[in-house]
């Protein structure tokens, strides 16, 4: 197979040719939306960039997605809409793909060890008393992008309200909390870099 065409179905999620999957689920994820309510894709595009704070995937890989979703049965598309004077294509899950979907909602993701790749915290941990002033200078800016994005979170719960879906809610207000205890570890880090001593 050629690596265009690998590359592709893994973005796809679908199985490569000794039948591994890459860890990126857009096509879970479109199902899980549409199990929601039947769709555009416009609008499934929107609403999965609403969930990055859980798991980033390239949104331009859905409508590829949705078209291998309709070929494998899990969805039904119906061209009922017109936005704009286009008609847009409606998407709606199957019970083939409810199915597909409940199956990979109960499927433990986790089998063997959890990992985070963090090139952060990579470089935080090979931190040398040479790069201090350089690296200081990143680990404020990132200080102040993690912030930034745990109240980006806030305002989503905020303006979300009851309408988000419970375990969403959840999901999303750890997610907050996980920037807050980011950002309360790189205060600590930074005063560990200030002092001028090692670590205790």
């Amino acid at each position: 197979m050629k690596a265009s065409a690998f590359r592709r179905r893994r973005c796809l999620d679908l199985p490569g040719p000794n039948g591994e999957r890459s860890a990126l689920s857009i096509r879970h994820t479109l199902l899980g939306l549409l199990d929601w309510a039947p769709m555009h894709g416009y609008a499934l595009r929107e609403l999965a960039r609403s969930y990055q704070f859980a798991y980033p995937m390239p949104t331009n890989n859905i409508y590829p997605a949705l078209k291998q979703l309709a070929r494998d049965g899990f969805v039904s598309v119906h061209e009922a809409e017109v936005i704009d004077g286009r008609a847009r294509k409606i998407y709606e899950i199957t019970a083939a793909g409810r199915g597909e979907l409940e199956r990979w909602l109960a499927e433990d993701a986790s089998a063997g060890p959890i990992t985070v790749r963090d090139e952060n915290m990579l470089k935080i941990a090979l931190l040398r008393d040479g790069a201090l002033e350089g690296a200081r200078e990143w680990i404020v800016r990132h200080r102040a992008r993690v912030l930034e994005d745990a109240k980006r979170g806030e305002d989503f719960l905020r303006d979300q309200g009851d309408s988000l879906p419970r375990f969403t809610r959840l999901v999303a207000e750890h997610g907050v909390e996980g920037g807050y205890n980011r950002a309360a570890f790189l205060d600590r880090l930074l005063a560990e870099i200030d002092s001028g001593s090692e670590p205790s």
